[in-house]
């Protein structure tokens, strides 16, 4: 089924914002819809800002943007607006 990702990550975003009020911005471009796991992708988008939320600083705001440059492409970016992972630490996280 064609799910549109723009809105999951929308959903997963707008649960947060109670516990966080005013700390969230979302941003899409692009075409969003494809054959997606709509349940898992929206707890890998709750998970990271959940976590740029938590550990980010703490009156910050934290981005989250969903782009689609290609049909065979979609990059995701959470940001906190605090210092970037050190690249020694992404190969554990990632």
């Amino acid at each position: 089924m064609s799910v549109d990702l723009g809105a999951v990550c929308l959903q997963a975003l707008e649960e947060l914002e109670g516990s966080y009020p005013h700390r969230l911005r979302f941003e899409s471009r692009g075409n969003l819809r494809g054959e997606w796991d709509s349940d898992r992708l929206m707890q890998v988008m709750s998970n990271l800002a959940a976590n740029a939320l938590q550990y980010g600083p703490a009156d910050g705001v934290v981005g989250v943007a969903l782009y689609a440059e290609r049909d065979d492409e979609v990059i995701l970016r959470v940001n906190t607006g605090g210092p970037p992972i050190a690249e020694s630490a992404l190969r554990k996280f990632f």
